[in-house]
């Protein structure tokens, strides 16, 4: 490494200590950089064009996905170094035309969804799209309601968000559905063509389920006593009782009454909280993280963090990130938490409890939620299916 990485990577270190980075996010992007700038050494001498385009064909023309810190970094230095951004930049509601009837149509839709009993932040975000789609399609502000339909949210999405993944640009497709269904309740002639997201957007394809072998291989990879006891009661939460990932962070140990073996899941996207019975996997390994393995501290969060910030509670995405982590270490690549979730709903339902009870544990207020999680098992239906009459000639 010679003296100007040395110097450049000095700079990028000593702004980001300034602008309160995180110790391990400027590890990690310093050494995303140091990749970076030894593969095209001849950037720190380029104009602001040269290293955007260097940039972006060193992570793959822009929009890659594999490596989150890898082009968080990079874009992030060349902002710091010329001021401007490289790629597409994040759209946000101040990117669009706002105005008194937009706010209105907005305030309404946040109305409806408050009284459906949806969380602050599932309301939030939903307006949040539904505000840029409408400023988007009325620049001048002027809502026209007749112009407010499938064709033009799908362009939006197609458009606008073309840069998102498949799985997130159809999350923004539904959440501007739901307005465009509220509009359907006041013309019912507003019915025809929904839903409006093609089955391209994932549909109409079987989502992918964690199998015993997998989650064993996770269970049994070898990581730190500590964040194994640790990982190893958040997964058996979530692959043996369905409970959703932040519902997991979110738990304290108030919340687990073992004398009786029940478990308090706080309200996440619905107003209201559920009492589960502890499964007794779960249970044995959350006995065995808090008796032994839990570090000393004043907070009541049941998991927390063991390294840097040693017994501060762990966030949402550092729980999915040493999840993520420890997948890997066993050999399995695809791995999401939701995975988990939905291997605890088909469970249910094979050893013959009612979608509606399932519903009910997962926390989901209709059914019909509940009925995307579960997954067609063929050997079973062919087991309760009568036999074809005849002989088998035809």
């Amino acid at each position: 490494m010679n003296d100007a990485t040395t110097r450049e990577l000095a700079r990028f270190e000593e702004r980001l200590n300034e602008m309160g980075f995180h110790p391990k996010t400027t590890s990690a992007y310093l050494r995303k950089l140091r990749e970076f700038l030894a593969a095209c050494p001849h950037v720190l001498d380029a104009d602001e064009a040269d290293s955007a385009a260097a940039i972006n064909s060193f992570i793959g023309g822009g929009v890659a996905y594999d490596d989150h810190t890898r082009n968080a970094s990079l874009r992030k230095w060349h902002l710091l170094r010329f001021g401007t951004r490289v790629g597409r930049k994040r759209l946000d509601a101040t990117d669009f035309a706002t105005s008194t009837q937009i706010d209105a149509e907005v305030g309404r839709l946040r109305e409806r969804l408050v009284s459906d009993g949806l969380t602050p932040a599932v309301v939030n975000a939903h307006c949040s799209v539904v505000g840029m789609f409408l400023g988007w399609l009325f620049p001048d502000g002027v809502v026209l309601a007749d112009a407010i339909d499938e064709a033009s949210a799908l362009a939006f999405i197609t458009s606008e968000k073309s840069h998102l993944k498949p799985t997130s640009a159809k999350v923004e497709a539904t959440r501007i559905e739901r307005y465009l269904r509220l509009l359907s309740e006041e013309d019912p002639a507003r019915r025809k063509g929904l839903p409006f997201a093609p089955a391209c957007w994932g549909t109409s394809s079987l989502p992918r389920m964690i199998d015993e072998g997998e989650l064993g291989a996770i269970l049994s990879s070898q990581t730190n006593p500590e964040v194994g006891s640790r990982n190893r009661a958040a997964l058996l939460l979530m692959a043996n009782m369905g409970l959703r990932c932040c519902e997991v962070v979110a738990l304290a140990l108030d919340d687990v009454d073992f004398r009786n073996g029940t478990v308090t899941v706080a309200a996440t996207k619905c107003q209201d909280a559920r009492m589960l019975p502890l499964e007794e996997g779960a249970g044995t390994a959350l006995v065995d993280y808090i008796c032994r393995h839990r570090p000393r501290s004043a907070s009541r969060a049941i998991f927390l963090r063991n390294k840097s910030h040693r017994g501060e509670p762990m966030s949402l995405p550092q729980m999915r990130n040493s999840l993520r982590y420890q997948a890997r270490l066993a050999g399995v690549g695809d791995f999401g938490t939701h995975m988990l979730r939905r291997r605890a709903a088909t469970s249910m339902v094979a050893a013959g409890t009612p979608v509606k009870v399932v519903a009910d544990v997962l926390g989901h207020a209709e059914v019909q939620t509940t009925t995307a999680y579960l997954r067609i098992d063929v050997e079973g239906l062919r087991a309760v299916a009568a036999e074809w009459p005849g002989d088998g000639r035809g």
